[in-house]
């Protein structure tokens, strides 16, 4: 299964009240998450960009996909702003997250190609491509992204794993002559 956005991101409220906000959610808030983002709350959350990609992950988190893909897709249609290729970056994985969970896998690998592009120091949208990239037997282009996971950071485990698995199956499938 692919990797979402780094944990520990900060999810803020999007009410006029502008309380200092790191995981502090005014009651208004989680009666708008609870009815699934809708109602009495505007559909595009006040503050612009940052808001929208905190509650396209709130949507995320609580397995909305299609609520969740929507408000991915309005904020890379939105922009993240000059120097937020990293929110970027994280809204496109994610949202290839979501189509890869539907087995979309060429819109899926779309949307990790684009992360990587805005981002090319970021290695889970690498990770996710070379899932996608297992799982279609085109093993030698999945240890290319795997060992680009590792040389990125060399404590991901499941880019180790993931690798020697496919170099084992690669064998395996030549053995086969497939």
């Amino acid at each position: 299964m692919p990797a979402a956005s780094p944990a520990g991101r900060a999810l803020v409220c999007p009410c006029p009240s502008r309380l200092p906000r790191r995981l502090v959610w005014c009651r208004r808030w989680v009666a708008f998450l609870r009815r699934g983002g809708a109602a009495t709350m505007d559909p595009e959350p006040a503050g612009g960009a940052t808001e929208l990609l905190a509650a396209a992950q709130a949507q995320l988190a609580a397995r909305r996909l299609a609520e969740a893909e929507e408000l991915y897709s309005r904020f890379i249609a939105h922009g993240a702003g000059p120097g937020a290729d990293h929110h970027l970056a994280t809204a496109l994985n994610d949202r290839g997250h979501i189509k890869y969970l539907r087995v979309e896998f060429a819109a899926a690998m779309e949307d990790y190609t684009a992360a990587i592009e805005c981002q090319p120091g970021f290695e889970v949208p690498y990770y996710n491509r070379g899932l996608v990239l297992y799982r279609l037997g085109c093993f030698d282009d999945a240890m290319k992204d795997f060992r680009k996971v590792l040389e990125l950071n060399p404590q991901f485990e499941d880019a180790a794993l993931s690798l020697k698995q496919a170099i084992l199956d690669k064998e395996e499938k030549q053995k086969r002559g497939y």
